[in-house]
């Protein structure tokens, strides 16, 4: 509550002009980093589509753990004991789709890491 009194009291043009710098920085930092490419797995010409626009934006050090995250994914899907839990559908192409349907790149290492810790 407080922050939303401080940021909306306007006591004079010039915490007037402090105040709106803050919110468009806010907006703006919002904004970037929502629009970072995520994987489409709908099906399988967007799901390349996606992958490559995603791996444009990389660096090619980036890029080559971005590709060895994905396959580590893959194979922890193919795991026998994964295939036997609950929230499995029992296809592993199924399972591996929608672990990393709506994935940003950053977001597909980080889960290949923690895999990799098991």
């Amino acid at each position: 509550m407080y922050l939303f009194g401080t940021i909306f009291s306007f006591k004079s043009k010039k915490r007037r002009k402090v105040k709106s710098k803050y919110i468009i920085s806010l907006v703006l930092f919002f904004l970037i980093f929502s629009c970072r490419p995520k994987i489409n797995s709908e099906d399988e010409k967007t799901f390349v589509a996606s992958v490559e626009k995603i791996k444009e934006g990389l660096s090619e050090k980036r890029a080559k753990e971005f590709d060895e995250s994905l396959d580590i994914i893959m194979y922890d899907c193919f795991e026998p004991d994964n295939l036997l839990k609950e929230e499995s559908s029992g296809n592993p192409v199924t399972d591996y789709l929608e672990k990393i349907n709506g994935k940003t790149a950053r977001n597909i290492i980080k889960e290949a890491r923690r895999i990799n810790k098991k």
